[in-house]
């Protein structure tokens, strides 16, 4: 098992670019341009997570240019209905674990840019 891990990580690794972690996230037709993301695309991502503390309010993390590696569309007929589909993210590694925890205790919202296209960062989130 440990030797398969090694494999697949050393083959993996190519298809992320230098200095990033690729994370994985369900992403439906409503926060995720309706469905025209595609292979190769550079996105901006709006993450923000609740906290558990009572008025406390949510972190928030915008995540420039954030390249998007991969996108599977879910083969369970709920998950169609909803238009989830699994998108992998390129991102930097400190906003690595504000995706991940937005499907579980927040929302990500995800902008695509067009050529030469540059998003201003909301004044309540922190620029990643």
């Amino acid at each position: 098992m440990l030797l398969l891990s090694w494999i697949h990580v050393a083959l993996a690794a190519p298809t992320v670019p230098e200095g990033k972690v690729a994370v994985t996230a369900r992403v439906d037709a409503v926060h995720g341009v309706d469905g025209l993301l595609e292979d190769g695309d550079v996105v901006d991502l709006v993450v923000r997570i609740r906290s558990t503390k009572a008025f406390v309010p949510p972190q928030c993390y915008h995540v420039r240019q954030a390249k998007i590696l991969q996108i599977t569309d879910e083969t369970n007929t709920i998950a169609k209905d909803y238009g989830l589909r699994r998108v992998t993210f390129a991102v930097p590694p400190e906003a690595a674990v504000p995706v991940l925890l937005a499907q579980d205790v927040g929302t990500l919202r995800v902008a695509l840019l067009g050529a030469g296209a540059v998003s201003a960062t909301p004044e309540d989130c922190k620029g990643v």
